[in-house]
This record gives structure tokens, C-alpha cells and sequence, in this order.
């Protein structure tokens, strides 16, 4: 059993009132010679081990063999091997650090892009089953900031040209012609060959600018979609309540709330 900090007062006022050292470690289910050590040592505040700081040096090359891809038990040979002994959770925690700032920096970045443009559209497609080629496949086009659910429809098959029927379907409909469209970089949005795909020529000759979803992103994305598969695998369908978790991902995801004209309750 581990003392926290609020009984080390106690420890000193049970002394002083005359209880033997015996006494008091029965309490607290520790040892004589902790409580010896408490009562011996006015400066202790929190008791256990110090905890040192990892010099500059080593969380520089926890970093950087961090992201070459090397394991923790990898990194920590490489530790050594410079003279530095760290733990591995010292090594993991300073990693998760690390990957939560870069995250946080690159949703920041993607955000501020999203908001110095007047009207987005995102275009995603979600495999939901099977495999990479065959496999059901939701296409999802959503107005942001606004959240709004322009498309939501499944397929066993979709190609470019289908995407662009839907898209140029929903501009005109909901007369919210983008002046910018985010695509997710999954098949078949993203190019086979070089930098260019029919979806692309056909928003570059519309005059709409494009931009892929940052793939450093991934895992934050990966853990909104996990819901929508759930949710779809459940339903089986495109129903109410899959359009307003979709609806609600992204209002996580793109930070509507700082969105001039969204109300920040919603």
C-alpha cells in the first residue's frame, strides 16, 4: 500500500500523540522504517520515488526513433547503447506526448484552412465490409461548417464518374456551390497514377479547390468512423440516426463551434 500525500500529516500527529511507530505502520499497511522515513524527513511531501527528468538529448532520439518507426524495446537498446537508462514507460509516455501534441497542431492547421474558405464540401467514402475491392461502400457528402448531410448512400461498387453525378447533383440542389472540397484519401477518390484522377480534373475545371484529409489525421478520423460502421452494421441502412452521427462527427471533428454564425450550444 502506497502513502499519499495527505497522510504523511497524519502520520506526524499520530506520533505526536504518542502512538508507537509499530502502531502506525499497521494504519497505513506499510513498514517501520517508511514511517521512520516520513517522521525523519520534514521535507518529504509525496513519497516514492523522484522523478527525474529525461535529459533533452534523450527525448530528442526517443523522437526521432520514434518516428523512423522503432519499437519501445527498440528505442530503449538504442538508450542504452548512448549511455541513457529509461524505463519504457517513461519512453511510451513521452511518445504519446509527442503523437497527441502533433495531433492537436495538425487538426489546428487543417482547421484554420477549413475556416478561411466560405463554403466546403466533404466527400468520404467509407468501407464498411469485406474487402478493399469488393466490399459496401457508404458515400457520404457533408456541408461544412454546417454540418449539413448532403448524400448519404450505399454501393457495391462506385466509381469517379458516380461520385461526380452525386456531387454536381447536391451543388445544384442545395445551391451550395464549395469553394473548396476536402477528399478523404481512400479508393476510388484518391489518383492511381500520377497526381490527377477524373474527380479532380472535374473540380479543376469548375474553378473548386481541393485538399486531401491530412493522413496524420488517420486515427483520430479511424476512431468517429468505428461509430458509423457500429451504427450501420446494426441498422443496415442510411437512416436517420447514422445521418446525425455522421452529422455530429463533424462537428467534432471540424470545431463548428468556433464558427462565426453556429451556435455554440449545438
Amino acid at each position: 500500500m502506497k502513502l499519499k500525500a495527505g497522510d504523511i500529516e497524519k502520520i506526524r500527529r499520530l506520533r505526536k500523540e504518542g502512538f508507537k511507530i509499530r502502531e502506525i505502520a499497521a494504519m497505513f499497511g506499510v513498514s517501520p522504517r517508511r514511517i521512520q522515513q516520513v517522521l525523519k524527513n520534514p521535507e518529504l511531501k509525496v513519497p516514492g520515488r523522484k522523478n527525474t527528468e529525461i535529459p533533452s538529448e534523450a527525448k530528442d532520439m526517443i523522437i526521432q526513433l520514434g518516428k523512423e518507426g522503432y519499437t519501445i524495446d527498440r528505442i530503449q537498446e538504442a538508450l542504452k547503447l548512448a549511455g541513457y537508462s529509461i524505463s519504457r514507460y517513461k519512453v511510451w509516455k513521452l511518445l504519446k506526448e509527442y503523437r497527441e501534441n502533433q495531433t492537436s497542431k495538425e487538426l489546428s492547421e487543417f482547421r484554420k484552412i477549413i475556416k478561411s474558405h466560405r463554403h466546403t464540401v466533404y466527400i468520404g467514402i467509407i468501407h464498411l465490409g469485406g474487402t478493399q475491392n469488393n466490399s459496401i461502400k457508404l458515400l457520404i457528402l457533408l456541408k461544412v461548417p454546417e454540418c449539413q448531410t448532403l448524400s448519404c448512400e450505399t454501393f457495391d461498387s462506385i466509381s469517379l464518374k458516380k461520385v461526380i453525378q452525386i456531387f454536381d447533383m447536391c451543388v445544384l440542389q442545395y445551391q451550395c456551390k464549395p469553394d473548396l472540397v476536402v477528399l478523404s484519401p481512400v479508393p476510388p477518390l484518391v489518383p492511381t497514377k500520377g497526381s490527377e484522377n477524373r474527380l479532380i480534373r472535374h473540380l479543376t475545371k469548375i474553378g473548386v479547390k481541393y485538399v486531401w484529409f491530412p493522413k496524420t489525421l488517420k486515427k483520430t478520423y479511424e476512431r468517429e468512423i468505428k461509430k458509423v460502421k457500429k451504427l450501420f452494421k446494426s441498422q443496415y441502412s442510411c437512416s436517420q440516426g447514422l445521418i446525425t452521427l455522421i452529422e455530429e462527427m463533424c462537428k467534432r471533428f471540424y470545431g463548428v463551434s468556433d464558427y462565426e454564425g453556429v451556435d455554440k450550444d449545438t
